[in-house]
């Protein structure tokens, strides 16, 4: 996916569905202002809670896509849930 911040940033890809969906729901109920769209092949959903922003965007072909500033790396990892962190966060990387 394309690096929607306009400077440095970090990500993960290769999320699947439910993982994927999980965490933006989490997030959501865990008070993250949530916007999102898209159809039935690609969705896309924009999180954020006071001066964090997380970018999430899903395709059928490539799955999930979760990135955010690399200045905010450890606010951000903080804040995610323990278990998506432990399952994903070895994979972050450059967007």
């Amino acid at each position: 996916m394309e690096n929607p911040f306009g400077e440095s940033a970090l990500c993960v890809e290769g999320i699947p569905d439910g993982d994927w969906q999980s965490l933006r729901d989490q997030l959501a109920a865990e008070g993250w202002t949530l916007q999102r769209g898209g159809g039935l092949d690609h969705s896309w959903a924009r999180l954020s809670k006071d001066t964090l922003e997380i970018h999430m965007e899903y395709d059928i072909w490539r799955e999930g896509w979760v990135g955010f500033p690399s200045r905010r790396e450890a606010d951000i990892l903080a804040a995610l849930p323990d278990w998506f962190v432990r399952t994903h966060g070895s994979l972050w990387g450059p967007a």
